[in-house]
C-alpha cells in the first residue's frame, strides 16, 4: 500500500507536470462593435458574449472564422 501512495505522490511532483493550458497572443482580424461582457475558451474556441446581446464565436487557429458577424 506504501508503494501505491509513493507512486501518486510521484505523479504529482510539480517540477514534471505538464501546464494545464498555454496562453498565446491570436491577432484577430475584426472589429468588436460594442463591450463584451463575458468570455469563454475551450477547445481553441473563444466565444464572446457583447452587451448588444450578441454572441461571437472565433476559431482561434483561424481568426478570421468568426460565427456570429
Amino acid at each position: 500500500m506504501d508503494s501505491l501512495i509513493q507512486g501518486q505522490a510521484a505523479a504529482m511532483d510539480s517540477s514534471t507536470a505538464l501546464p494545464i493550458f498555454d496562453v498565446q497572443r491570436v491577432a484577430m482580424e475584426f472589429s468588436i462593435a460594442g463591450d463584451f461582457v463575458a468570455a469563454q475558451v475551450a477547445n481553441n474556441v473563444l466565444v464572446l458574449a457583447l452587451q448588444s446581446g450578441r454572441i461571437l464565436r472565433v476559431d482561434l487557429d483561424q481568426p478570421s472564422d468568426v460565427d456570429g458577424e
